[in-house]
């Protein structure tokens, strides 16, 4: 009678260990069976009746051990089948859940009206770069859409809307404080100019969001003085059917007030009207014509030449522009001389309008002037920023210093009605 051999069982730990063991220490059987305590001939039946091969699969044996200690009585199979199933149904899960989100960008993009996915896809990439450093940049732009040159051509545009917001108040706040009252289509061009349509977006937009932050300016009414009641000569009007063709071609004239506490001053202008540059201006405690004489020397000087017979001077009919001094100096440098046949503010609309720049956009402060010195200084800087900074629709939105010194082409839009008109600046 032949005795049978008692066979040793193992429990599932120990066969898992020594699987493991053999496949990620990279040891030999041999070695893996002594450390085991085992015998070669089992770990290798073991090796052989065990289909799961974790460098093949990719699966850790991590979820090896737990399913079959979980699921002991499953054979292999089944229990990579169960795997399977489960993360087709996690990978379902994750669809519906990412699809959840796209709905939910779309809705807020729609009722806010923002754009989400078009404006915030290279920070997402830039921040998922961090979260995942082994996918390449291209696997991360190619989750919106985009390709890997793209993101590299706009990250370093990238700021969040509330920088971009501070950023634009921030200039807002700059040219307010050089111009009190400039428009906000004024500041529009500018800072797109400066900062970038990326930054600035579109002009409605920028426009918005002024109005957000409390940036749209009051409307002013406007004050009117002139005395044409004088014994000089009154000439006629020659502008009346004539545009500005060059600099230097036509010249206007105006006075307006300017208050300071417990008084007023006068300002004394004289303005291109191809360019609008202010090339002629006198700040006077009076009305006397030497200011106004002061005025048309500064812009004679500024024309840089004795002899003008090209240019027509046009004002209104005040007794300082038809005085013997005033004229005098006109004819002397061969300049012709007009003036509006009646008093009505579209017969001298540039001057006027140069008036209505200065004052409400720069001079109409919430503080008035303390004296003379503090207006001067204030006026100085006004025409300057006039001069070299402010761009005018009526010149195509040009610079007009840059205009008059022929560093820009001249672009005329002013609306011909009587005489010289031009657009109301915004």
């Amino acid at each position: 009678m032949t005795r049978k051999t008692k066979v040793a069982k193992f429990p599932l730990s120990v066969k898992l260990g020594a699987i493991r063991d053999y496949y990620s220490d990279g040891s030999s059987i041999t070695a893996v069976a002594r450390k085991w305590n085992i015998v070669r001939t089992t770990l290798s039946n073991w090796l052989k009746s065990c289909p799961v091969d974790a460098k093949e699969l990719s699966l850790p044996m991590e979820v090896i051990d737990q399913y079959r200690m979980k699921h002991a009585e499953l054979t292999n199979e089944e229990i990579l089948q169960k795997r399977i199933s489960d993360l087709e149904q996690a990978l379902a899960y994750e669809k519906m859940r990412s699809r959840a989100f796209e709905k939910m960008i779309e809705i807020a993009e729609k009722e806010e009206g923002i754009s989400i996915l078009k404006k915030r896809w290279c920070q997402t990439v830039e921040a998922l770069r961090s979260e995942y450093p082994d996918v390449t940049v291209e696997t991360l732009c190619g989750l919106f859409g985009r390709k890997r040159q793209w993101f590299y051509k706009n990250r370093g545009k990238v700021i969040s809307e509330r920088q971009r917001r501070k950023l634009i108040c921030a200039n807002v706040e700059y040219y307010r404080w050089l111009c009190p009252r400039i428009g906000c289509v004024k500041l529009y061009i500018i800072l797109r100019a400066e900062l970038g349509e990326e930054i600035t977006h579109g002009r409605d937009a920028f426009l918005h969001l002024l109005a957000e932050e409390g940036y749209i300016l009051p409307k002013l009414k406007r004050r009117y003085t002139t005395d044409s009641d004088h014994p000089y000569h009154k000439y006629p009007n020659l502008i009346q059917s004539v545009d500005a063709k060059y600099v230097n071609h036509i010249w206007v004239a105006d006075i307006t007030y300017i208050w300071i506490v417990g008084d007023v001053l006068y300002l004394h202008l004289v303005t291109d009207v191809y360019s609008h540059a202010i090339i002629g201006w006198c700040l006077s405690e009076t009305l006397e014509a030497e200011n106004t004489v002061k005025a048309l020397e500064m812009a004679i000087q500024t024309a840089g030449g004795d002899n003008l017979c090209g240019t027509i001077h046009h004002s209104d009919r005040g007794s300082q522009y038809a005085c013997y001094a005033y004229v005098d100096l006109l004819r002397k440098h061969h300049i012709q001389i007009s003036m509006t046949e009646r008093y009505n503010p579209t017969d001298n609309a540039v001057a006027e309008r140069q008036n209505g720049i200065l004052k409400t956009e720069k001079l109409y402060l919430e503080d008035m002037f303390l004296n003379y010195e503090h207006a001067k200084l204030g006026i100085e800087k006004a025409i300057a920023f006039h001069n070299y900074q402010r761009p005018h629709m009526s010149i195509g939105m040009k610079i007009p210093m840059n205009v008059y010194r022929y560093e820009e082409p001249g672009k005329n839009l002013w609306k011909k009605t009587n005489g010289c008109s031009c657009p109301d600046e915004k």
